[in-house]
């Protein structure tokens, strides 16, 4: 990215001789007045190529370096051409660079593996871990693997977490809806896990939702549940599996 640098017409070279102090004729103060009018000129050429890199930012939707490229130019170069135009957008480049910290954080909460032994293979297993403790104190795990028709998912509660014997039936609420019913088996792998028996039904409600909380078994204190930030999960970062549950 070079932004080209700004010319400045001469009516604003004799602007800005006007505007400098001193107008003295003697040698020392022609040198101070031309250097003042290089420090001059050289900070609206700045302002001028950030500002260039501020809107290829944007239109990047790069907000987050945009808002802090264009703060700068706000607190550095208030009077500037640059300063006045940056001021028309600054508040939606804030809102959108909030907004980007957020996706961000939200996709940060999944963790991409592959299960193959063969080097440079595409992740096939997505997890995520609980934000409320459960159990001995630690999170269940949500686990997605596969796609397509071949795609499974699981839960990895902590031991007592979730009573099952050979099948049940979770209680699962996306954002603020009712709880739905969701049922699981016991799975074969070490440690266990709980694959869903329909694991196209739980996928199409969490691809609607930001949020999910699973109800846990009764503990010492009352009901408890395992609460999933989700909207993070990008599905495209899965490779097809063949594995099964």
């Amino acid at each position: 990215m070079t932004p080209k640098q700004s010319c400045y017409p001469a009516a604003l070279v004799l602007a800005l001789v006007a505007a400098l102090p001193g107008c003295g004729t003697g040698p020392g103060q022609v040198a101070a007045d031309q250097s003042a009018l290089a420090a001059v000129v050289a900070e609206r050429e700045e302002a001028a190529r950030n500002l260039n890199a501020y809107r290829q930012l944007r239109d990047a939707h790069s907000f987050e370096l945009a808002r802090s490229l264009g703060e700068d130019i706000l607190e550095r170069m208030p009077g500037s051409p640059a300063a006045a135009e940056i001021h028309k957008t600054i508040d939606d480049t804030r809102l959108q660079a909030t907004a980007e910290r957020e996706q961000h954080r939200l996709a940060k909460l999944w963790t991409y593996q592959s299960q193959s032994t063969t080097e440079g293979a595409p992740p096939d297993s997505a997890t995520i871990t609980s934000a409320t403790p459960a159990g001995d104190g630690n999170g269940v795990t949500l686990v997605i693997h596969g796609a397509g028709a071949e795609r499974g998912v699981s839960l990895m509660p902590p031991s007592g977490a979730i009573e099952c014997k050979e099948t049940c039936s979770v209680q699962i609420a996306f954002d603020d809806e009712a709880a739905r019913g969701f049922k699981l088996r016991v799975g074969t792998t070490e440690p266990p896990m709980l694959p869903f028996e329909d694991p196209e039904a739980f996928l199409e409600a969490m691809g609607k939702a930001g949020r999910l909380s699973v109800a846990l078994s009764q503990g010492p204190d009352g009901p408890r549940t395992a609460e999933f930030e989700v909207a993070g999960y990008d599905p495209s970062k899965l490779a097809p599996s063949t594995a099964k549950n």
